[in-house]
């Protein structure tokens, strides 16, 4: 995969595992997240700005790459922005430190509190996209590490009747692809809105009820009826040789290419 040449800024590197402030552990708490997972996770709030979460992206080697920002307390048509990052880092997956040596299978979510809900329900190796599912900047920097997984299992937002991320994968990578069955969203949106109202139990049962993708437009051969190829109505070509090869000549009810 081509991985553009650019520079990132360095960032400091902690010293030690980063502490989950209180208000970090309240906010999270209150959206189903374990305390658990809140500090596997590192993640706590800024000092001076105790409404703004922050969200540490740790590649697989545990080298800090890239922050995000969240307000907690953000009102639309007021806020500026409700989340943004720190400027010119590297575009990673969150949560890839954190996921183990198993390599089997990899749950990705649209959003941040989305991955930590799968964690708190238990599900290993569950990461989120870093900047919603139209950008996959990500790719380049990731595309080793998502490639040794076995599978993949697509946990993105459900809209429109549509479940965002499962083109976009299905389109880059030949990992296996599963995806959570729309009814197990129980008409909710994503991951930590089925977290919230059904608990742990639905979110790992989404996971695991997860479906291979149909192939749309095809058929089973055995349901297609035989045909006698002598019945077929074709065009002679005038070529005996040709002719013989085809049966009697170029068939009807298909397409054929002459090139040459």
């Amino acid at each position: 995969y081509f991985r553009p040449q650019k520079r990132f800024k360095q960032l400091p590197q902690p010293e030690k595992k980063i502490v989950p402030k209180p208000e970090a552990i309240e906010y999270l708490k209150g959206r189903g997240i374990s305390e658990e997972v809140i500090e596997q996770y590192q993640i706590t709030v800024q000092t001076k700005a105790p409404n703004i979460l922050v969200f540490p992206f740790f590649d697989e080697k545990g080298i800090l790459q890239c922050v995000k920002y969240r307000k907690t307390d953000f009102v639309k048509g007021v806020d500026a922005g409700k989340e943004w990052f720190e400027r010119n880092t590297k575009p990673i997956l969150f949560g890839m430190m954190q996921c183990g040596e198993d390599r089997t299978t990899l749950v990705v979510t649209e959003g941040e509190i989305d991955s930590l809900s799968v964690a708190t329900a238990g599900i290993k190796n569950a990461v989120s996209v870093p900047n919603g599912c139209k950008s996959f900047t990500f790719i380049p920097y990731c595309w080793d590490w998502i490639r040794e997984f076995e599978e993949i299992v697509i946990f993105g937002d459900h809209e429109n009747g549509e479940i965002t991320l499962v083109d976009d994968f299905k389109k880059r990578f030949d990992n296996k692809i599963r995806i959570v069955r729309e009814e197990d969203y129980k008409g909710l949106k994503d991951a930590n809105e089925i977290l919230q109202k059904y608990g742990a139990e639905a979110v790992r049962e989404a996971v695991e009820k997860a479906e291979t993708p149909p192939v749309i437009h095809t058929r089973s051969l055995a349901d297609v009826p035989e045909v006698d190829i002598f019945d077929i109505t074709k065009v002679p070509t005038g070529i005996r040789v040709l002719d013989d090869l085809l049966y009697g000549g170029l068939p009807f009810g298909g397409i054929t290419l002459i090139a040459g």
